[in-house]
């Protein structure tokens, strides 16, 4: 019997960093959700807000947040040899980062890490916490995965006062990736996600550059849901399985009704 019950539509899921310890543990996850549902590609998403790609009960699209250097080994080791194929949210300012140090400052400055094992100073002082080079995202995208902005630094958008620094987070940050990767970046994730992150003023911009705008608020998108407000489940691999499974169901997403209502309102200023 599966572990699902299939009502129809696409069920995006996040993850971030993971060790090396732990990446038996993330294909594991990634093998049962691969059975029970199964996975879109992000160009799957495209097909399926225009009408052209019909879901047949549900489906999962796989997201990572923050651009770090594991999500590219897990693509290429994990990912690419199950033919899955994933959406990597960075940030630019983090990703031209070389030295040590400059990373460790710009993560406890800007990252709020939610392990349930590591308090921050431990995770920034994870050697494996690395981002992920301009390089290994052309690799990505040349093995079929998909680039997309987490803004330049992964600034609380929500509690910026200009509007020239919300436009150097939302649009310089898709300019910066569009130089270095020769690609359209069309894809947007506000960072943190809660629905207190984001603003008005940071939607509508969001919305001028972007074909699709990603939040970290739990709920099924179905062909109902606006491309702008697309919602997501958080899952983190030190969870139980059953949990992750659970979460990638969207069995607590009732929990977000309220911060659905307002986040697609919104999106219609």
């Amino acid at each position: 019997m599966k572990y699902f019950t299939k009502k129809a539509g696409i069920s995006t899921i996040i993850l971030h960093h993971i060790d090396r310890s732990s990446f038996f543990l993330f294909e594991k996850l990634i093998r049962k959700l691969d059975d029970e549902l199964g996975f879109i590609r992000p160009n799957d998403l495209d097909l399926f807000f225009r009408g052209e790609k019909i879901i047949h009960g549900k489906k999962l699209l796989l997201t990572f947040d923050d651009g770090f250097e594991s999500n590219y080994y897990l693509a290429k080791e994990i990912l690419d040899p199950l033919d899955i194929k994933g959406l990597f949210f960075v940030n630019p300012n983090f990703s031209k980062l070389t030295k040590k140090f400059e990373q460790k400052k710009f993560m406890k400055n800007n990252f709020l890490f939610k392990d349930n094992n590591r308090n921050n100073l431990e995770n920034i002082n994870n050697p494996e916490i690395l981002p992920m080079s301009f390089s290994n995202m052309r690799k990505l995208i040349n093995s079929g995965h998909t680039i997309g902005s987490h803004t330049l630094n992964h600034k609380r958008l929500s509690k910026l006062k200009s509007n020239k620094e919300l436009f150097s987070e939302i649009v310089g940050s898709k300019r910066i990736l569009e130089n270095k990767l020769l690609c359209e970046i069309n894809h947007f994730a506000f960072p943190f996600g809660d629905i207190d992150s984001i603003s008005i003023q940071g939607m509508e911009m969001a919305k001028k550059y972007y074909k699709y705008i990603y939040s970290g608020i739990r709920g099924l998108n179905t062909i109902n849901v606006k491309k702008y407000a697309i919602r997501r489940e958080s899952l983190n691999i030190s969870n139980n399985m059953n949990y992750n499974l659970l979460l990638s169901n969207n069995a607590i997403s009732f929990k977000d009704r309220k911060a659905r209502i307002k986040l697609d309102n919104l999106t219609i200023h």
